[in-house]
């Protein structure tokens, strides 16, 4: 089975292990590629070298049997830890689907969701490995929420130091864009909001919520875990 991937396919497997860009934003209706050519463009060829390097393959990027094969398996393994996990069942996701198609997207999507990660549908490879965990951590706390309880408890100091230690972690850009999206402006180089202050405001405006959600989906998996620590510190 694994050797009878169809181009498109393979395209759309390295989509969804996140070393592929699809030709759009995904949306809710994968797979993203319609495109069966042989795997010769450069970046489907850059793309399967990426994935060769991850798994100790010969980084030729050629689709050859062996990389298949492994295609296969780390699909399988993704979709069993999806299930395992409860993310998805097995009629979601049969057995014999070892695809990336629209049930194992909407079931990473889930897992993310859990995990307070970027929601994206995309399993790349750290998300891969948390799925191979035995447990998951399922208490991050969602933004929004911290600054709802930020609001009702603005001195507490775990709370402070939460908040500090992301700001910390979060690069210029990042946070350039979300002082943008915050206050709704497009300034080039505008004054950056301080998330004390951020959580002290919030009063539940749509463009707030974006904001907010924004800057979640930019916080990496292990800065993320560090956060909900400090949050939940007694």
């Amino acid at each position: 089975m694994a050797t009878n991937y169809s181009n498109e396919a393979i395209r759309n497997i390295l989509i969804g292990f996140g070393y592929l860009a699809p030709d759009s934003n995904p949306g809710s209706n994968p797979p993203w590629k319609t495109n069966n050519n042989p795997l010769t463009d450069e970046h489907t060829v850059t793309a399967i070298k990426k994935f060769q390097q991850d798994y100790s393959l010969k980084a030729d990027g050629i689709a050859g049997d062996q990389s298949k094969k492994v295609l296969h398996d780390t699909i399988v393994q993704l979709q069993n830890n999806l299930k395992r996990h409860g993310f998805a069942t097995d009629a979601q996701i049969p057995s014999d689907k070892p695809f990336y198609g629209p049930n194992t997207y909407d079931a990473v999507k889930r897992f993310e969701q859990k995990q307070g990660l970027s929601v994206n549908g995309i399993a790349d490879k750290e998300a891969r490995n948390l799925l191979s965990q035995p447990s998951l951590a399922t208490n991050n706390i969602k933004l929004i929420d911290a600054c709802i309880q930020f609001k009702q408890n603005p001195k507490k100091p775990n709370y402070i130091e939460a908040l500090n230690y992301l700001q910390t972690q979060l690069s210029s850009d990042i946070l350039i864009e979300f002082s943008n999206q915050w206050r709704q402006t497009n300034d080039v180089n505008p004054s950056i909001v301080k998330l004390t202050d951020v959580c002290n405001s919030y009063v539940a405006k749509t463009h707030q919520d974006r904001a907010l959600n924004y800057l979640q989906s930019q916080i990496s998996p292990d800065v993320y875990k560090r956060f909900t620590e400090l949050w939940k510190k007694a």
